[in-house]
């Protein structure tokens, strides 16, 4: 996904993001830091999955768009790493924990081939909850987001005919 273009306005404020989180593992107590970054990332979630994907109007996103869109994801997540010295497998859970939904959310907008037809098919298909539970983990490792959800987001894809 490397040749995908990323948004310079992503750009300042990903350093912003390091920069206090950076300050804020320097200057308090590890547990209040923790109880502060989850707060803080999953308000950043919320607003980035409402803004950017679930609450868009009548802008649909294309194929390539939404490779785009897990790509500054993963940013986000890289630089809340990086920023809190979570390089370790121990941490790194702890890390991505808050911004499941919204890497999730990606994860939809970004399939393509048979992933994608997966989703759709599942999705809008006949499937009981559980056997689309299991499949969304299954093929798209997708655990955190419910069929509603994951509805609403696959039908902001320009190619979704649903």
């Amino acid at each position: 996904m490397s040749d995908i273009a990323v948004s310079s306005t992503l750009l300042p404020a990903l350093s912003l993001l390091s920069s206090h989180l950076s300050l804020l593992r320097r200057t308090i107590p590890g547990t209040i830091t923790t109880s502060l970054y989850r707060q803080i990332a999953t308000r950043l979630t919320t607003h980035i999955l409402q803004r950017a994907i679930l609450y868009r109007g009548h802008h649909r996103i294309g194929p390539s768009e939404g490779k785009a869109l897990l790509q500054e994801c993963e940013m986000w997540i890289g630089t809340c790493r990086q920023a809190l010295n979570s390089t370790g497998t121990s941490h790194k859970g702890r890390v991505e924990t808050p911004w499941r939904r919204l890497w999730e959310a990606g994860r939809v907008v970004s399939a393509d081939g048979d992933l994608w037809r997966n989703i759709l098919v599942q999705s809008f298909g006949t499937a009981t909850d559980e056997e689309w539970e299991e499949q969304m983990r299954e093929s798209a490792d997708v655990s955190e987001l419910s069929r509603d959800e994951v509805c609403q987001i696959a039908q902001t894809r320009t190619d979704c005919d649903r």
